[in-house]
């Protein structure tokens, strides 16, 4: 009767403590992203799973790639159409 009850108390706190630490954790990145007004924050699922990544980089660097990345599809669109057609 002992042992099954620290092995319940065992896993009861091991419940409440995995449950609190990813609570304040996430409250307090929010708290961080929102103080930055310099800054732009995503959120990514990476492929194969269900967790999502956060990436923050300045306006600046986030403009920057986005015109990169519209310069690169311009170009893969332009080489696409010169390609000859294969049927």
């Amino acid at each position: 009767m002992k042992k099954s009850q620290i092995i319940l108390v065992a896993s009861m706190g091991l419940i409440l403590t995995a449950c609190a630490g990813s609570k304040a954790g996430n409250n307090q990145e929010q708290k961080v992203a929102a103080s930055t007004s310099d800054r732009v924050c995503t959120k990514t699922v990476t492929v194969g799973s269900h967790f999502k990544k956060k990436r923050c980089v300045s306006k600046e660097q986030a403009e920057q790639e986005r015109i990169e990345s519209q310069e690169l599809l311009r170009r893969g669109s332009a080489l696409g159409s010169a390609l000859p057609n294969k049927n």
